[in-house]
């Protein structure tokens, strides 16, 4: 099997509620379009108790690993959709886009082409690996397993030489944020690839820049990001113990004991190819 590229799903676990924040979670996916076009899709989460998701807030660029070349990429928006969750009395968000519109998630989804064939992005073309990433202020001041308030920062890694056609994977469900304290708890990062390439899961570092990771206070970390119920990962226990990630299906289990915990994690997919 070769190893063809990195997706990361970025998210904050909220459990239950807290102060206002706007970044929730964000993943970057890269679709085919035709030879040397490519489209790339940014998935934002929007805290709706939060300011409104602006681009002008984000840095997304393209960079290339082996010269560090960078090119800003431009967005366009395609949708803003409400994706508010029931539990607990949570509100939709209404107005869309609005400071204190509801205590729910907004996605909005934003779109830019690399066209290889451009003055722009033809020097990219034959870098090997090519990073896209994004960052934006801010993640939650009020989180328990960091201090204070921290950039958002998030990208995907993909070859267009050795894979010219490959798309990425996408997320099959919108994700999660808020959990039941002291109830087994699932997340699902399930995903699609149209390519049929084979997915691995695993979780991984956050980080708040480029090479810089995320600072967890004491107790918490990038594998245990709350407070959970025993310390050996074992879904199948009742309830279940640990921090879990099933490495084939994306499915992340545990059962959270802190009730105002609140937490960002990060969940790595990889593509896999037969040779």
């Amino acid at each position: 099997m070769r190893y063809l590229t990195l997706l990361l799903f970025a998210f904050l676990s909220f459990i239950p509620s807290i102060q206002a924040s706007h970044m929730v979670g964000n993943y970057i996916q890269c679709q085919y379009v035709q030879d040397s076009v490519y489209d790339v899709f940014f998935y934002f989460y929007r805290d709706c108790r939060g300011v409104p998701f602006q681009t002008s807030a984000t840095s997304n660029t393209l960079r290339c690993v082996s010269t560090s070349k960078t090119v800003q990429l431009s967005l366009t928006r395609v949708s803003i959709t409400n994706i508010s969750y029931k539990c607990g009395g949570s509100k939709s968000c209404s107005p869309l886009n609005t400071r204190l519109s509801g205590d729910g998630v907004e996605e909005h989804l934003y779109k830019a082409r690399i066209d290889f064939r451009n003055a722009t992005f033809k020097p990219f073309y034959s870098c090997g690996n090519l990073i896209i990433e994004t960052s934006h202020c801010c993640r939650n001041g009020g989180m328990s397993a960091i201090n204070g308030v921290t950039n958002f920062y998030n990208w995907t890694v993909f070859n267009v030489n050795n894979y010219p056609k490959n798309t990425t994977p996408k997320l099959l469900e919108h994700p999660r944020r808020i959990t039941c304290c002291n109830q087994r708890t699932e997340f699902s990062f399930a995903s699609t690839d149209a390519d049929g390439d084979s997915l691995s899961y695993h979780f991984g570092e956050a980080y708040t820049g480029r090479g810089v990771k995320l600072s967890y206070n004491a107790g918490y970390s990038a594998l245990v990001p709350v407070k959970v119920h025993g310390t050996t990962p074992d879904p199948t226990k009742n309830p279940p113990t640990g921090f879990h990630i099933d490495n084939k299906y994306g499915l992340v289990t545990f059962t959270p004991t802190a009730c105002n915990d609140v937490a960002p994690f990060v969940v790595v997919v990889k593509e896999w190819r037969k040779d």
